[in-house]
């Protein structure tokens, strides 16, 4: 089974590569080939690189368990899902941490295990100084201080865009090439004349063995660099912010997406061109000549150069912006009105989601508010049934006393008159005399009540 792992280099057109193989996902697996979809970040496998750095940190003596790891138990199931297939992965990530060269070994041992007998790596390499260029524009949309400002020889105090690790390709590949042999390093010029047919993509499929018919769907290229009016704007206004464009802290990140999306400030005007100081310029190609001759002579020996030499006769600098023509004025009020109307779409979908989940709310409490109703009610009904049930079984027990005891029920049963418990008459009625003088008249009348007289005198005395 084998694997292409393509590992960038940044601003060689790796997000045009991603975009395009993610897009053509079921085209290439009727091809035979798998761009992995499982474990990915904005159609790259960034998860995966960083598992492996993860791993790389980990302690000398802890066993690196892959099973156990949520990445290779998503590639797992895929390549189960996916038998026979050529699998693809891609990220700049893997050229990034190429100078560890734990990494690299562990991405290897992970391949093997997942069941790859076959692996090869990519990695397209573009002259530093114009890769500079790029990656300056880069830096600025990321929230970054412009590299550009300081020459090949003076590393920033930004760790993440450290020159060695972004632009010595000797670094970058001798860690691969130890790794996985030389037989299976690819190693590719980004320019356009190295190219298959001239072009980017045919040149990738032309690797994998593929060609570009029409069954493809070409995306249009990504990431495309700031002109000169994109870095002055960007680079204001993130002086007014802390931290990466997508962190928490990173409020940028806004500004950031609308510029790309809208390709505001991404003109092909010459005079918008960015070109740093020619010192700084020049210092990436003097700077890396030792680390290029070295990939020369192992990937390029028929070549003089690994990148043709540069004239700099008629170098132009363009890095500060020195005149607003009027047609700049009109792009940056459109980008503004263009941000404006999607802020207030963006607030106003806020302010439907809220309303919506106000309402939720409300008919929530309503609905509380009636089961809770619903339920008083029926405790009180409850109640009042067992208060029924214990009359009804009282009077029950009174009829079985009465009938044991072969008395009439309305024999201790007169009629009762409703008197009020203050009243005079009411002390009256209460007078052991006139409850005693009552009795008498009441069992007179029978000899029956003759018979029961003692007992019920006995019984008022008593409880007076």
């Amino acid at each position: 089974m084998t694997a292409y792992v393509h590992i960038g280099k940044h601003k060689t057109g790796t997000t045009t590569i991603q975009n395009f193989m993610a897009k053509n996902y079921e085209i290439l697996k009727e091809k035979g080939f798998v761009f992995a979809k499982s474990a990915t970040f904005n159609n790259q496998h960034l998860p995966f690189v960083n598992t492996l750095n993860y791993l790389a940190d980990a302690h000398e003596d802890i066993k690196l368990n892959y099973e156990d790891n949520w990445v290779f138990k998503a590639f797992k199931k895929e390549i189960n899902e996916n038998p026979n297939k050529i699998f693809i992965f891609s990220s700049e990530g893997f050229s990034l941490r190429s100078n560890r060269e734990k990494s690299v070994k562990i991405l290897k041992e992970m391949l093997k295990k997942l069941g790859f007998t076959e692996i090869k790596i990519i990695i397209y390499l573009r002259n530093q100084a114009d890769s500079m260029v790029s990656v300056s524009s880069q830096n600025i949309k990321h929230g970054h201080h412009p590299e550009y400002k300081t020459p090949a020889n003076n590393n920033s105090n930004n760790i993440f865009f450290d020159k060695n690790i972004f632009f010595n390709y000797k670094q970058a590949v001798s860690n691969y090439l130890n790794t996985f042999g030389k037989e299976n390093l690819i190693v590719k010029l980004f320019d356009k004349n190295e190219f298959y047919e001239g072009d980017l993509i045919k040149d990738f499929l032309h690797i994998l063995g593929l060609k570009l018919d029409d069954s493809f769907i070409l995306p249009p290229n990504q990431n495309e660099s700031l002109d000169l009016i994109g870095f002055e704007l960007l680079e204001r206004i993130n002086s007014h912010f802390e931290g990466f464009a997508w962190s928490p802290k990173g409020r940028n990140s806004f500004v950031y997406y609308d510029i790309i999306r809208g390709n505001f400030f991404t003109s092909k005007d010459p005079s918008l061109k960015f070109m740093p100081k020619k010192e700084i310029y020049e210092s990436y190609i003097t700077y890396f000549e030792e680390s290029n001759e070295w990939v020369r002579k192992e990937f390029f020996p028929h070549k003089e150069r690994l990148f043709p030499k540069k004239d700099l006769s008629t170098y132009k600098e363009n890095y500060e912006l020195k005149e607003m023509k009027p047609e700049y004025w009109d792009r940056i009020a459109n980008f503004i009105v263009d941000f404006a109307k999607d802020r207030k779409k963006l607030i106003d979908s806020k302010d439907l989601e809220i309303n919506k989940l106000k309402q939720e709310k409300e008919n929530i409490k309503k609905e509380h508010s009636s089961y809770i109703s619903s339920i008083e009610h029926k405790e009180t009904t409850l109640k009042l049934l067992n208060l029924e049930q214990d009359l009804i079984n009282k009077k029950l027990n009174t009829k079985k006393l009465y009938k044991e005891l072969n008395i009439k029920e309305d024999v201790f049963m007169p009629r009762i008159n409703v008197i009020q418990v203050n009243s005079a008459k009411a002390r009256i009625h209460n007078h052991l005399a006139y409850k005693l003088g009552q009795a008498l008249i009441e069992n007179s009348k029978s000899i029956k009540g003759y018979i029961r007289l003692p007992y019920v005198t006995f019984h008022i005395h008593s409880i007076q």
